[in-house]
């Protein structure tokens, strides 16, 4: 498998996203936007977002600050910059980001474990950001 050889070639990237059982969002490196391309199912139902309505999005438009400047929004996005800076994951230590429950109206706590990892095009330049969120 080493050898370069594309085993996912006739792969859509949505196919691919959409078989991923876990928490993702891939994001395009255009800073400070970073565009939402896809997601999962997964990471929509644990933020209580639909699909159709984040793609597209700016991530910080889906998800603003919504405590106060300078905290844990500010993280990821500095976070995100360092991924497309120096082509390299980086990890959050845990980010505590309050989702708003459509059904009750009201902000649930919540922490998350966030990564942000490069996905790299053929000629080395970063095409997309994985980026998952684990609850917990």
């Amino acid at each position: 498998m080493g050898n370069g050889v594309s085993f996912t070639r006739n792969v859509p990237v949505s196919t691919i996203i959409n078989s991923l059982p876990g928490n993702y969002l891939l994001l395009l490196p255009d800073s400070p936007e970073f565009t939402i391309v896809d997601a999962t199912e997964a990471y929509c139902k644990i933020t209580y977002t639909v699909k159709d309505e984040i793609l597209g999005h700016p991530l910080f438009k889906i998800f603003p600050e919504i405590i106060q400047p300078g905290s844990n929004v500010d993280r990821l996005r500095e976070s995100l910059t360092q991924v497309i800076e120096s082509k390299e994951p980086r990890k959050l230590p845990l980010h505590q980001y309050d989702m708003l429950n459509p059904e009750s109206g009201e902000y649930e706590r919540r922490y998350w474990e966030l990564n942000n990892i490069p996905v790299f095009d053929d000629s080395g330049g970063i095409s997309l950001v994985i980026h998952t969120a684990i609850d917990k």
